[in-house]
């Protein structure tokens, strides 16, 4: 690659007030005077866009002065969009803290991400780079109902995304996918089983995850539901994509073949309750009803 020189790159934030012109302390970022801040920001993200070496993006960083907290976001996760392992890296000796304000940069597709390892993961980059950004496997957890929830954690997001590799390795680490559920509340299960993704059910089912868990008791708890209408465990989405092997899976695993769930109201508006087997059965699922029949529905 042809040497990039940082004054011919475009600077897109023209106006930007002046920051200090920075000296390099220990490579960390350091104070000093006089260089437009907004100037060299952008420098690092065309830098990043031009696939520059990692030894020109360090000579823009050691220029750099007093980034705070939504500054430093903002380069890790440009160069976790441009899925740059090595420039992660480089920005994690400086001493940006992964556990910074991931959205401060709302611009990359219109999305704000909770965590830098579940933006590695939505964008697909590779597992070395989302291990590099994933500073606690579990995610961030929030306490709810006597008990810490992880919410939109990493395994969360490799169900979403069917990253089988992502979910092997966080699981590794001894995440409990029982206290894990999305922002709709559903768990890593309940996702695959939407998703009819077998391989992934297995997975999670081989390191404990409960067949009938549904995200709103992880949430509020078994007392809350018991006033609710009964919704859909993994279960109904297997028999309803017509999985047979998934099906088969999640009863071996104790689901119950005779729940009821909820589905659609009545004239008076009044919630209707049909059986995992009627709904098999409508689908024309026969080997499906004939399974769930000799699990007792």
């Amino acid at each position: 690659m042809q040497p990039i020189s940082l004054n011919q790159l475009p600077a897109r934030f023209s106006g930007l007030p002046t920051a200090s012109v920075p000296s390099a302390r220990n490579g960390r970022f350091a104070p000093s005077s006089g260089m437009r801040f907004g100037h060299r920001m952008d420098e690092i993200e065309a830098l990043l866009h031009a696939k520059a070496s990692l030894q020109h993006i360090n000579t823009c960083l050691d220029k750099m002065t007093g980034l705070d907290k939504e500054q430093a976001a903002k380069l890790m996760a440009q160069a976790v969009m441009y899925q740059r392992l090595d420039v992660v890296q480089a920005l994690k000796s400086r001493g940006v803290d992964l556990n910074g304000p991931v959205d401060v940069y709302p611009m990359l597709m219109g999305k704000n991400y909770p965590s830098f390892a579940v933006m590695a993961i939505d964008l697909g980059c590779d597992l070395k780079l989302i291990q590099e950004v994933t500073p606690d496997p579990n995610g961030r957890g929030v306490k709810m109902n006597g008990k810490v929830v992880y919410t939109d954690s990493p395994l969360v997001a490799s169900a979403e995304k069917s990253r089988v590799d992502v979910m092997e390795w966080v699981l590794s680490q001894h995440v409990d996918p029982n206290l894990c559920v999305n922002k709709d509340h559903k768990t890593p299960l309940q996702i695959t089983a939407k998703q009819s993704n077998t391989r992934m059910a297995r997975l999670l089912l081989s390191h404990n995850a409960q067949a009938d868990l549904i995200g709103e008791e992880v949430v509020f708890g078994k007392d809350f539901l018991k006033g609710m209408y009964p919704q859909p465990t993994p279960l109904v989405d297997a028999v309803d994509h017509g999985n047979l092997e998934l099906a088969d899976l999640l009863l071996q695993h104790h689901a119950k073949a005779n729940y009821q769930f909820h589905q659609g109201f009545d004239s008076e508006g009044e919630g209707l309750l049909r059986t995992i087997l009627s709904l098999a059965e409508e689908k024309g699922h026969t080997r499906i009803a004939a399974l769930l029949k000799q699990y007792g529905a």
